[in-house]
This record gives C-alpha cells, sequence and structure tokens, in this order.
C-alpha cells in the first residue's frame, strides 16, 4: 500500500483507466469523460494490469466492466487487493441494464460505485468527479496520520530507551542491548564497568546542579566518544555511568578505561573551580560460560562490589572484580548481622594495652581496645568490623557499649583499690559520635550511672575528624573540655592537616603515628621529622605519646628525643582485663617485655656480605632469586636483594623493575597477585611453598619456591627463587584446550537440545545432510534428518514457503567461507501454526579455509515480534513500576491542571536512597521503587496522576482537589504507608519527604507548580527529613527541579 500511495501522491495529470470488452460502451464513455481526462483503453485483465504497472503514479480512477470474462475481471481485483489499489484510488464498475446482482456480489470486493451504460452523461461524468475528489482527500488525511504516527514512534522510543539528560540508554535498555551483545558477539571478549563520581553530591551542592548536570554530559560523552562497533554506555542514576566494551587484553582495557577518566578529571579546574574529579571504577570480564545466558543484573553487582572495594582510596581508581570481593562482601553482610547481638551477648569484650612512662617504667594509662572472639566465626579483628560498623550506621551504639564496657572496669577496679587507683583508660570518639545529637549527654549519664570522675576516662579523636569538618571538631574538643575531660589526638601525622590541627584545636595529649617511628629506622629525614614534632610539642606544652613501639632501639631512640611516653608490643601486647588487673600498681612491678628483639634481620646478614659463601650462592649458583620483606598490612613486598639472574627468568627489565621494587606483587596480574599471597602465607606458616604466576608486563609464566627466614611484628623476610615455566605451561595449555574442545565437541548439540523450546542444527556439506534436534516445551526429544538438503528444501514442511528462499540463499553463501551470522524466517516445529524463528549459525572451515561444517541454533521469536507492536502502549510508562515516566507525567499534569481549573502537586523523594542501593544493591532498590509506587496506588484516586519522575522521585497531582486539609491528610498516609516497607537486611525502615504544592486556579502554569513543590520538599530536607511540607511564600530557597531531566537520586 505505501508504495502505491508514494506513486499517487506526486501525480501530476488525471488519468482513467477504461477496462471494456465493448467496443461501443468504451466509445460512449470516451466522449463523456474526454474532455476532462486522459482515457487509457483496456479490453482484458493483461492489458489493464500492465496499464496499471506503466501509469500507476497518475492513474486517478479505474472503469471497470463486469462482462469481462470472469477470469479477466478476477485477476483484475486479485491484482487490485494484492496491492491495496483499492484504498486509495476509486474502483468503478460499468453495469450492463441486467447486471445489478452480479453488481452486488462485486461491491462486497471494495468497487467503491457502480454506473449504468443507461444513466446521464452529466450524471457520469459528476460521479467520477466525486469519486476522484473523495479519495483524494483520502489520501492526504492517511498521509498525515502516517507522518503523525512515525514522529510519535520516534519519541516514544526514545523515551522508552534513552536516559534524557545524556542521550545514553537507561538502566533497562542497557541491560537489554548488553545481554543481546553477549549472546550475539560470542567471539568477543566483553568487560562490564560501573563508574562512579566520588562526591558527586559535594559537586551538586557546592557548585550547583548545572555545572553537576554539564559535567555527566561531558562524561557521557567522552566515553561515547571512545566507544566502537558493538559497545554500549548507560546511565544507572545521577552519577553512576555503565559500559560495555570488548577488549583483547586486560592491559589494553585498563588504559582505556584511565584514558576516558583522565578526560574528565580536570572538568572542575578547567573551569577555574578549584576541585580534581575523581572518579571510580570497577571491572567486571564476563566469563565464557556465561555469554548464553548473561545475567547483567549480578555482573553490574560485581563491578559495583569492586568499585567500592577502591573508592576510600585517594584520586581515581579502576579495580577488577575477583572473587574475593564478592566473599569479602559477603563475609561483610555475615559480621554486620552478628554484631548487635555480640554486644548484646557481651562477645566483644574490651582489652587493655598500657601506656608506660620509659623513665620509670610506670603505668601513664592504658587504651582501651576492642576484641571480638565469635563462636562461628572465630577472631573477628577491628580492622575488619569497625569498618562495617561506620558503614551501617552502627559505629555509635558500638562506641557507647565500648564506653559503658570501660566504664564498667574502672568502677570495678576504683571500688577494689580504692583512692590509690589512678590509671586512667583511654577509649575511640568518631567523628560520627561527635555528631550525634546526644553525645554530650550519653557521657556525661554514663560517668554518673558509675560515678567515674571525668579524668580517669581519656577520649581519643583522629586526626582525620578535624580534616572533614574542622569548626566543628574545635567546637566539640573545647566542649568536652569544659566538662572535665582529658582529649587525646590519634594518630598523628596520618592525615594532610597536622600543622593546621595543631594550630586550631587546643588538644591535651598528642599520640603520634607510627610512620614516624618508621622513617627513623629508613633514614635521617624520618629523625629529623621526628625531631622537629617533638619540639613543637614542648614549646606548646603538649604532652606526646608514642604508640606502636617495638623495639628497645626505638624506645631508647624516642627517649632520647624527649618522648617518655610510649605504648606498644615492645611493652606489653593488648591484654584482657583479667591479664591487665595482674600487672596493675599494687600487684607486683611493673614489666617491660625485654625479650623482643625486633624482626629478626640478623638471619640475612650473611647475603649482604659480598664477601660471604651465601652471598656468592645467591649470585652465581641458584638461578633467578629475590630477597623480599612481606608486609601483612599493605598485602605487598619490598625486595631487598635481587641477582642477575631474577630478570632472565621473569623478563622483567632494570628500568621496569623499578616500577616495582618497593610493591614486587604489582609486577603480577590480580589473580597471580593473591596466588603469591597466599603461598607467602603458606611459606610463613610451613617453612615453604610453591606458586606458578603469570607476569604482567609481559605475560610470562614463571615458578617459585617460598622459603621464610625471619617473622616478626613488622612483617617477614622471605627467600624467593624464580624459574621460568612459560614454555611447559603452554604446552599444558594447547593438550588441555585440545581436550576440551574435543569433549565440547562432544557435548555441545546433546546439552544444548536438552534444553525446552531449544533447536540445534548441524549441517554437513560433504553428506549434503542437515540434522536438526529439536526438545519439545514438555521436554520431549524430536529429530528432522535431511538428504539433499537444498533440493528438499522448497518441500519441507517445517519451513514456511515464503522463507524458503531466504535460507538457500543464506545458508550456501554461509558455506563459502568460516562466518557467524543470523537469519529470521518462519518455521512450524511445535504445533500446527508457522512462528516467527531466529537462526544463529557459524560456518567451521579447516585449516585450507574449506568449511567442513554449518551448525547452529534457532529461537522462538514470534512474542518479540508481537511485542514491538505493542511498544507504543508502554512507551508512557516507567519499566520498573508502570506510573507514568518523567515526560508523561509533566504533560498529564499540564492538560488535568488546564481541564480541572486547577489542583494539587505532591513531590515525594524517598531518603537515603543512595544508602540502599549502595548496601543492599540495585536490586532491593529496585524493590523499594516498586514497593513505594504501590504504596501511593492503594491511597490515591483512579483518576489521579502517579509518576515516577527519576531516580527516588515520584509525583503525585489530584484534578480539581484544592483543600490544603486533603493535602496533607494524604500526605500523612504516604509517610506512613512508606515506613512499612521492610528491608530485612538493614537496620533502619524506608522513609520520604514530601514537598506540597496546591493551584486554586487553571491560570498557574505548570513549571511553577513544580518548582513550588520543589522548594516545599526542599523546606523538608533541610529540617531533617521523614514529613512533609505545603508551599507557602515564606520558603526560602531556589528550586531545583528542571522538567527536562532527572534529579540526582
Amino acid at each position: 500500500m505505501r508504495k502505491v500511495f508514494d506513486m499517487v501522491k506526486h501525480k501530476q495529470k488525471k488519468i482513467i483507466v477504461l477496462a471494456d470488452a465493448s467496443c461501443s460502451n468504451r466509445a460512449i464513455l470516451q466522449g463523456i469523460l474526454e474532455d476532462e481526462f486522459q482515457i487509457r483503453e483496456t479490453v482484458n485483465s493483461e492489458q489493464t494490469i500492465e496499464m496499471m504497472e506503466k501509469e500507476g503514479e497518475n492513474i486517478s480512477l479505474i472503469l471497470l466492466n463486469i462482462s469481462l470474462q470472469k477470469e479477466d475481471s478476477s485477476s483484475i481485483l486479485f491484482y487490485v487487493h494484492q496491492h491495496q489499489w483499492n484504498k486509495i484510488v476509486p474502483i468503478i464498475s460499468i453495469l450492463e441494464e441486467d447486471a445489478q446482482e452480479k453488481f452486488n456480489a462485486l461491491y462486497e470486493d471494495d468497487i467503491f460505485d457502480f454506473i449504468k451504460m443507461s444513466t446521464e452523461p452529466q450524471i457520469i461524468k459528476h460521479r467520477v468527479r466525486s469519486a476522484i475528489r473523495l479519495f483524494t482527500r483520502q489520501r492526504k488525511i492517511i498521509e498525515q496520520i502516517e507522518q503523525q504516527n512515525n514522529h510519535l514512534s520516534k519519541q516514544n522510543e526514545k523515551l522508552h530507551y534513552i536516559d534524557s539528560l545524556t542521550g545514553c540508554l537507561n538502566f533497562e535498555a542497557f541491560k537489554m542491548q548488553a545481554s543481546r551483545l553477549i549472546r550475539e558477539e560470542s567471539g568477543k571478549k566483553y568487560a562490564l564497568s560501573y563508574c562512579d563520581i566520588k562526591r558527586f553530591k559535594f559537586i551538586n551542592d557546592e557548585f550547583g546542579y548545572e555545572v553537576g548536570d554539564h559535567l555527566i554530559r561531558h562524561w557521557a560523552e567522552a566515553i561515547k566518544n571512545d566507544l566502537g562497533e558493538d559497545e554500549i554506555i548507560g546511565r544507572v542514576s545521577a552519577d553512576n555511568m555503565i559500559v560495555l566494551s570488548h577488549y583483547e587484553q586486560e592491559e589494553e582495557l585498563y588504559e582505556r578505561i584511565r584514558k576516558r577518566t583522565a578526560s574528565v578529571e580536570g572538568f572542575l579546574r578547567e573551569r577555574e573551580k578549584g576541585y580534581d574529579i575523581e572518579i571510580v571504577i570497577g571491572v567486571y570480564l564476563v566469563k565464557e560460560e556465561e555469554k548464553e545466558e548473561p545475567k547483567i543484573s549480578h555482573m553490574l553487582d560485581c563491578a559495583n562490589v569492586a568499585q567500592k572495594s577502591v573508592k576510600k582510596l585517594n584520586g581515581s581508581q579502576i579495580a577488577f572484580y575477583s572473587k574475593k570481593m564478592w566473599e569479602q562482601q559477603v563475609r561483610e553482610q555475615e559480621i554486620r548481622q552478628h554484631l548487635r547481638l555480640a554486644m548484646a551477648h557481651g562477645e566483644i569484650e574490651v582489652w587493655f594495652q598500657p601506656q608506660f612512662d620509659y623513665s620509670n617504667h610506670k603505668f601513664v594509662g592504658a587504651e582501651a581496645l576492642a576484641r571480638w572472639n565469635h563462636p562461628e566465626l572465630g577472631a573477628i579483628s577491628p580492622a575488619e568490623f569497625i569498618p562495617i560498623l561506620e558503614k551501617s550506621g552502627l559505629i555509635y551504639e558500638f562506641d557507647q557499649y565500648i564506653w559503658e564496657e570501660t566504664c564498667k572496669h574502672l568502677r570495678y577496679w576504683m571500688d577494689k583499690y580504692g583512692k590509690k587507683f589512678n590509671i586512667a583508660l583511654s577509649v575511640n570518639v568518631s567523628r560520627l559520635d561527635i555528631n550525634a545529637v546526644d553525645f554530650y549527654e550519653k557521657l556525661e549519664k554514663m560517668l554518673d550511672k558509675y560515678e567515674i570522675p571525668h579524668h580517669l576516662l581519656w577520649l581519643e579523636i583522629t586526626e582525620n575528624a578535624y580534616m572533614d569538618e574542622p569548626e566543628q571538631l574545635i567546637e566539640a574538643v573545647t566542649k568536652l573540655q569544659n566538662m572535665g575531660f582529658i582529649v587525646e589526638m590519634d594518630d598523628f601525622g596520618s592525615g594532610y592537616s597536622s600543622l593546621n590541627m595543631l594550630k586550631d584545636v587546643n588538644i591535651n595529649i598528642l599520640k603520634m603515628d607510627m610512620r614516624f617511628l618508621d622513617d627513623r629506622e629508613n633514614g635521617f629525614r624520618g629523625g629529623m621529622i621526628l625531631n622537629s614534632i617533638m619540639q613543637m610539642s614542648q614549646w606548646l606544652e603538649l604532652p606526646v605519646i608514642a604508640e606502636g613501639v617495638e623495639t628497645k632501639e626505638q624506645a631508647d631512640f624516642l627517649k632520647n628525643m624527649g618522648c617518655e611516653m610510649m605504648q606498644g608490643y615492645y611493652f606489653s601486647r593488648p591484654l584482657s582485663a583479667e591479664q591487665f588487673e595482674q600487672i596493675l600498681p599494687g600487684f607486683g612491678e611493673s614489666r617491660i617485655n625485654t625479650d623482643f628483639h625486633g624482626n629478626g634481620l640478623h638471619n640475612i646478614m650473611e647475603f649482604l656480605d659480598n664477601s660471604s659463601k651465601s652471598s656468592f650462592i645467591f649470585n652465581e649458583c641458584i638461578g633467578g632469586a629475590v630477597l623480599m620483606e612481606f608486609n601483612g598490612h599493605t598485602s605487598n613486598a619490598n625486595a631487598i636483594l635481587i641477582n642477575d639472574a631474577f630478570f632472565d627468568a621473569t623478563g622483567i627489565t632494570t628500568e621496569e623493575w623499578e616500577n616495582y621494587r618497593i610493591r614486587m606483587l604489582d609486577a603480577f596480574h590480580q589473580e597471580s597477585k593473591e596466588i603469591v599471597l597466599q603461598a607467602i602465607r603458606e611459606s610463613v606458616e610451613k617453612g615453604y611453598a610453591v606458586s606458578e604466576m603469570q607476569m604482567k608486563s609481559n605475560h610470562r609464566w614463571i615458578k617459585c619456591h617460598y622459603r621464610c627466614l625471619s617473622s616478626g611484628k613488622r612483617g617477614q623476610i622471605i627467600f624467593v627463587q624464580v624459574e621460568d615455566v612459560t614454555s611447559l605451561h603452554e604446552m599444558s595449555e594447547e593438550v588441555r584446550r585440545l581436550e576440551q574442545e574435543q569433549k565440547w565437541k562432544q557435548t555441545m548439540y546433546q546439552k544444548l537440545a536438552e534444553i525446552p523450546g531449544m533447536i540445534t542444527y548441524d549441517y554437513n556439506p560433504k553428506t549434503d545432510q542437515m540434522t536438526m534436534h529439536i526438545c519439545k516445551k514438555d521436554g520431549k526429544m524430536k529429530s528432522i534428518q535431511s538428504n539433499k538438503f537444498f533440493d528438499c528444501l522448497p518441500e519441507q514442511d517445517w519451513i514456511h514457503p515464503d522463507s524458503v528462499e531466504i535460507i538457500g540463499k543464506t545458508y550456501k553463501e554461509a558455506l563459502k567461507t568460516s562466518q557467524s551470522g543470523i537469519v529470521e524466517f518462519k518455521g512450524r516445529f511445535f504445533g500446527e501454526n508457522y512462528r516467527w524463528m531466529r537462526s544463529y549459525y557459524t560456518s567451521v572451515a579447516d585449516e585450507n579455509g574449506r568449511v567442513y561444517r554449518l551448525v547452529g541454533r534457532a529461537d522462538d521469536i514470534e512474542e518479540d515480534v508481537q511485542s514491538k507492536n505493542n511498544w507504543m502502549n508502554k512507551a508512557q510508562r516507567d519499566t520498573m513500576t508502570n506510573l507514568f515516566n518523567h515526560d508523561t507525567s509533566i504533560q498529564q499534569v499540564a492538560s488535568s491542571l488546564e481541564a480541572f481549573g486547577g489542583g494539587i502537586l505532591m513531590i515525594l523523594d524517598i531518603d537515603d536512597f543512595k544508602r540502599v542501593n549502595d548496601v543492599l544493591g540495585h536490586l532491593q532498590g529496585d524493590m523499594v521503587l516498586v514497593g513505594v509506587a504501590d504504596a501511593i496506588r492503594r491511597i490515591f484516586r483512579k483518576g489521579d496522576i502517579l509518576g515516577r519522575f527519576g531516580g527516588d522521585e515520584f509525583i503525585i497531582f489530584m484534578p480539581g482537589v484544592k483543600e490544603e486539609a486533603l493535602a496533607g491528610k494524604k500526605a500523612r498516609s504516604i509517610l506512613k504507608e512508606v515506613s512499612r516497607i521492610n528491608l530485612p537486611e538493614m537496620e533502619m525502615t524506608v522513609k520520604c519527604s514530601v514537598g506540597i504544592s496546591v493551584a486554586h486556579s487553571g491560570r498557574v502554569d505548570v513549571k511553577s507548580l513544580f518548582e513550588q513543590a520543589d522548594v516545599a520538599l526542599y523546606e523538608v530536607k533541610q529540617k531533617g527529613k521523614g514529613s512533609y511540607a505545603i508551599y507557602n511564600k515564606k520558603m526560602q530557597g531556589e528550586p531545583r527541579m528542571q522538567l527536562n531531566r532527572q534529579r540526582e537520586s
């Protein structure tokens, strides 16, 4: 129909085809019409059809005499119907006087009108003109409708799949596209990246949403410009981008990602904002076995886990996902679930590490430390569970538990030893504790409860708290000192603001960070820095406690510098309450552990002596070797001594080695690094270990033999012998590959054919035999075997006649060279009806390029084809909640506002929704969004407009309603219903904030109505969230909402 329409709409002449076998009739009609129309006469169907094809675009009307032979009439009408001429060109039948009955039958076949030869000429001419005029109008209407439909289709498709701010795919569209690409491009190696801008909320708050939006668009363009064929980008939320890329080597992928981030890092600096953008990216490498049914959501969750693992590191970071990361997250979740019970059951104990005055070897105090020995998980380090407490919001509750347990011990020892007990105990206070509303009140009540004097409970605050919120820390220290507390600054020197902190904060005691003691051991500069700090503290009359002292040499050095108060393993390890009580004053002399002699470096002195036999053997006789110091805290190693054969074995140049000398394990891929770490730990436990791993720079395989020579608190000294086993490894890999290939050939078709609804096929060109294996929906197997496949293809009942040509042509082309492709056809495999199928085929060639096999599978896509016809119905809906989407919501509100003369608009925002996504993953976050949507459906009328505005924002518009009291009632119902949404894995309930604006007439424009509701919502957020507000003119603040984009979630 479209083809004919295009021909007709550009007509220049009005031509009438006169199909009549009667000469007299043709002569009469020619005489009547020739003054206005060009007449083309035909006498049979063949001439008529030929004329229609020749003059197609110029024909305005067809006169058809049914006195033509029956076969001729049928042929003409069949051609008319097949090409839909009857829809755009009127067909008038010429009837003899006795042919009325015959016309009635023809009229049902869309003959527009009839004319009897006895009709007056002027009437004939009038009816011809009317028919042409009517169909001309009809053609214009059809053209306008088609143009409108095409425009609407394009707009709806864009709304349904595209993120309005960046032009990237939205989350759902990205998942569909990524899944399709991974399945169809199975020969490529794919990686999914999850990208996050650090502190993006700060950027929005500090520089404005417009700058934030500009940054997001700039970042999206930087990624798009780097993408190649079959690579895509999507936007998950405000500052989260997801990318599907293919790669050959991991190093090449890393460099591509690094270049993308580098192009964005200076975005604000270039605009004189004085701020560097930092981006963290987690990368998940898609495994071969995942390609057939890729679970995109799970893969993105894994990539998200990877980016979270490096988010706290300085600068932009890129992390490749490993199983260990997922196990770490699972373990964190397990620990999180046990924490509250552990505190309730007393599993977490307070231990004490004494602090000594080195001048007289007497106690000056002790630091209270948490120790958790779980009955099932075993001993759990504070370094592991404290960050979990901070992330889950339980750190304040936990600190209160430690404070109270410490107060209990103080009270017990004060009662037992009386007035002579004067040992102060230090407890940690975090920045989050200081931010708590009842922090000071809780501390005061606790001391009153156990009757503890303030000077016996010292408070340790980390230097990082000053970096985050300096003004608040200064105020807190002053208030705590006024209450009578001694305040210590812990970890001094670990941050970038140490000197500013000394200037601004009037602390009582300085606890010096361990890195200065390390600097003292490493050289002159560390000693000078340490001496300077001690001089400053003496000028400020500020006592200093050095923590982490492990050797007598360190203690003596500190004493000479003027630091006499110390804490560390040289004096005592952390002690249980019972152990600590045994060394309290009055129960024997304070004891110093003088048996601890450092890290045992004397074991390697012979290697460092160039004249010794050990040195000769190391350099000349044992092949590649390295002597390294392993640091368990950093999970890395420093090279102490290395021989020339090491470079031959590893293939690393001396120039490259300079990049790895102090971080040896960075020379390996992440997976290989884990292998090395495991081998080192095994050598420490058992004395010896062996491992094989791959170098990162040149992919060479090496075998290492480890021997632990010395172990101390600072680390372990490991001797490693290295040999190149690349050729052996490649030989083993080739044997393994051949074995796997053979096994795959044996099992592939069997496994595929066992999947219900799956069709696999195998064509052998040598025998011209096609074999198909069909697993029906009920699990029953069916096989079809066709000899002389191409010759017999037209006779096969499983393929629709219209698809025979395309199948034959496609498969014959595939047999010419090794290639893969897709072809769609109509087939009948599971019933009587033909259904649309999509065939994925691959031709396999030998080493000479001759194709010896054509294999593939066919999927039923009938439902996909049908769904394309229904997509317009879904274009206005948010795919997750089935509420109106962003643009449709605005359109609906605008039209209802005018039609009903006013109404009430509510904007609902889920509080702290980003935290739900970060802690529980996007799947749980999606469940919360669906729960909120269900809640507002239950509350509002059927005619009210409900929409998801983007991210975690929803809108509700009640047309014609203007009572503020009713708005408040509905808002309270929303708050109540949303709070019932259960999050079993988090210690929190879902809360939301609601901003309301009222339009008392239809003259209020929709932009102002949204801005007023947004100002009201901002008012709620400023006052603590979890409530609602109705807009009034006294409210302060600029509206942040823009109707053409989604806001930050």
